[in-house]
C-alpha cells in the first residue's frame, strides 16, 4: 500500500468513526465505484444519494429473506441508519461471484427476491434521480429514443428487433444484476448485494444477469436457461440498449469510453442471433 492510499484510508477512517464503532483494519473492496470499504465483518458504503439509502435501509430491515439472502443494515451510534454524508453500514454476506455453473439456484433466488418486493410502492425519488444511467434505461424503453451518430449503427439490428411487450408488470427490482452483484455460497441462498432501484418488470431483472454473464462475456450458451422467462428475447434487446446507450450518456459528458463497438458488438451479434434464433 502507497503512503497516498495508507492516509488516504486513515482520513476515510476517521470520518467514518464519527458514525460507528469500527473494529480491526479498514480496506477499500474491489468494485463498487470505490465507494465501498469493509473491517472485520461489516461493510461501509458511501453514496450521495442520502434518499436513496434511506429507502435501501427501510426495504432490508423489512424484508423476509426466503430463498435468497441480502445484507442487513447496521445502526450508527447516533441511532441514525444513514449518515449525512450518505454512509450506510451493513452485514458482511459471504460468497463468491456467480458463474454460469451457478444459475440453476441463482435464477430461482432471483425470481424469489422480486416477489418479496412486488408489492413495494414506487419510490417518489425515483422521479428525480437523472444519472446517466437513469437517461440510459428510459432510453432504452423509448419507442423514439435519441440515438447519438457514434452508437447508431452498433444500436441498429437492436431497434429493427425490438417490439411492444405487453402483460409484464412493472415493479421495484434490482436493476444491476451483473455477476459481482450475486454472490454464491455453499449450503446457503444466494445473496443479492448493492442494490440498485429501478422501476421495471422483473423479468428485465433476469435479463440484465442474462446480458452480463453470457451475451457479454460472449457466449450464448446460458440464454436457454432464461428463455422460459415471459418476453426473455425483448428484455434481453432492452438490456443490450441500455448498456450501449450508457456509453452514448456518459460521451455526452465529455467521458472518454473508449470502443464502443469493439467491447459490445459481439454481445449484440449474440443478442441478435439468438431473438433471430426463436422466430423460426
Amino acid at each position: 500500500m502507497t503512503l497516498h492510499n495508507h492516509d488516504a484510508l486513515a482520513a476515510i477512517r476517521r470520518e467514518l468513526e464519527r458514525w460507528f464503532v469500527i473494529d480491526g483494519p479498514l480496506a477499500r473492496l474491489p468494485g463498487g465505484e470505490g465507494r465501498t470499504y469493509r473491517a472485520d465483518n461489516v461493510i461501509y458504503r458511501r453514496d450521495p444519494n442520502v434518499e436513496e439509502n434511506a429507502f435501501i435501509v427501510d426495504l432490508y430491515r423489512s424484508i423476509e429473506q426466503d430463498g435468497f439472502r441480502v445484507p442487513q443494515p447496521l445502526q450508527a451510534t447516533s441511532g441514525v441508519w444513514t449518515t449525512p454524508e450518505g454512509w450506510t453500514a451493513w452485514t458482511f454476506v459471504s460468497g463468491q461471484p456467480a458463474v454460469p455453473a451457478d444459475l440453476a439456484q441463482v435464477i430461482p433466488a432471483l425470481q424469489a427476491f422480486h416477489r418479496a418486493l412486488a408489492q413495494v410502492e414506487r419510490p417518489a425519488y425515483l422521479d428525480r434521480r437523472d444519472s446517466p444511467y437513469d437517461r440510459a434505461d428510459r432510453l432504452a424503453w423509448s419507442d423514439a429514443p435519441t440515438i447519438d451518430a457514434r452508437v447508431a449503427a452498433l444500436i441498429s439490428p437492436l431497434m429493427q428487433r425490438k417490439r411492444e411487450v405487453s402483460g409484464l408488470r412493472a415493479q421495484l427490482i434490482h436493476g444491476d444484476l451483473n455477476e459481482q452483484n450475486i454472490l454464491v455460497a455453499p449450503g446457503m441462498s444466494p445473496a443479492l448485494i448493492d442494490m440498485t432501484p429501478y422501476w421495471r418488470p422483473p423479468e428485465f431483472a433476469l435479463a440484465v444477469l442474462a446480458f452480463w454473464i453470457g451475451s457479454y462475456r460472449g457466449s450464448a450458451e446460458v440464454l436457454p436457461l432464461f428463455a422460459a422467462i415471459p418476453a426473455f428475447d425483448q428484455m434481453l434487446i432492452r438490456m443490450a440498449l441500455r448498456t450501449i446507450f450508457v456509453s452514448q450518456e456518459f460521451a455526452r459528458l465529455g467521458i472518454d469510453v473508449g470502443d464502443v463497438e469493439r467491447e459490445y458488438g459481439p454481445a449484440v451479434e449474440i443478442v441478435c442471433h439468438w431473438v433471430d434464433s426463436r422466430r423460426t
